[in-house]
């Protein structure tokens, strides 16, 4: 599932790139890749990363299913939450809008 190449750059310096690819019937295919400057922290991405997919597939080989579910209020929210700060009226807008029906 993991392999990791050897590049080296133009200024000469060596790097790892990690790379996992995953195909499971029933899920779309799976590919992820991360650099590194150490061929040991190639592999340990490459083991964290398929023990997850192992531990919980769904949530990694098809991330839109979560997706589905989430209404627009819930978008919002989780937008004013995280974003930095806004003005009172952008964030009252926003409120408004997600306690409409629609959303």
């Amino acid at each position: 599932m993991g392999t990791v190449t050897k590049r080296q750059l133009s200024n000469g310096t060596v790097r790892y790139r990690a790379q996992v690819r995953v195909q499971r019937e029933g899920y779309p295919p799976y590919k992820a890749s991360k650099t590194f400057s150490k061929k040991s922290l190639a592999d340990e991405w490459i083991k964290r990363t398929e023990a997850e997919i192992e531990i919980n597939p769904d949530k990694m080989l098809n991330p839109t299913a979560e997706l589905k579910h989430k209404t627009l209020a819930d978008f919002i929210t989780q937008y004013l939450e995280e974003a930095d700060r806004f003005a009172k009226s952008k964030t009252g807008a926003l409120k408004f809008i997600a306690s409409l029906e629609i959303s």
